[in-house]
């Protein structure tokens, strides 16, 4: 489980797409369940980064390339329920599926409190991971303390958590790897993001703390 923490408007999605394209360029399978965003939306914003154009100006051209070069193995779903979610990733075995995220997931039954039923959501797509050998990214908000709203065992959960901060008035996201339970945590650096493509250009790493 990779868990990516920001405050909103920092990079999460963009992030999650240049992943799915990295993912995609390997010849691996990718699920993206998406609920901020419309799925036909985020299909576009995709589509921008491997075309380095913005997704505005896209053509239906563009979006037939696209599809020709992703589409067998690029699956991008709206507002799944959590039930759905583990029945899709158990049917069509993802190589990695990508929540973007937790919080908007409708469950049944009841919970004591939404960090109970967060840290249901969380621990369940992880055993579903787990059961099919796949990555699970997943897409957190965070508190005003920057920890991962509404359930602090997600970052218990997770195998990476990488917390990114956008600066102001910059295209230069920081990032810090707060947990790797393969490696050394620490690490921080940078990248910059073309918005215009939304494209992650360059990483430059800072070092471990």
């Amino acid at each position: 489980m990779l868990l990516i923490t920001a405050k909103t408007k920092v990079g999460k999605t963009t992030l999650a797409l240049n992943l799915a394209k990295d993912f995609l360029d390997q010849g691996k399978k990718v699920l993206y369940v998406t609920y901020e965003i419309s799925s036909k939306v985020l299909f576009w914003l995709f589509a921008g980064i491997p075309l380095r154009k913005n997704w505005r100006e896209l053509t239906e051209q563009d979006k037939k390339a696209v599809l020709e070069r992703y589409g067998d193995r690029f699956f991008i779903e709206d507002s799944l329920t959590l039930s759905d979610i583990l029945a899709y990733v158990r049917v069509a075995q993802p190589d990695v599926f990508i929540i973007d995220y937790d919080q908007l997931i409708l469950t049944s039954g009841r919970y004591e409190s939404e960090e109970r039923r967060i840290s249901h959501i969380v621990s369940s797509l992880k055993g579903v991971a787990l059961e099919a050998g796949s990555v699970f990214v997943l897409l957190s908000q965070v508190n005003d303390d920057d920890k991962a709203r509404w359930s602090r065992e997600k970052e218990f959960y997770a195998s990476v958590h990488v917390h990114l901060v956008k600066e102001e008035k910059s295209d230069i996201v920081r990032y810090e790897v707060k947990l790797n339970r393969y490696g050394p945590s620490g690490e921080k650096g940078t990248f910059e993001i073309d918005w215009n493509s939304r494209e992650i250009k360059v990483f430059h790493e800072v070092g471990i703390k």
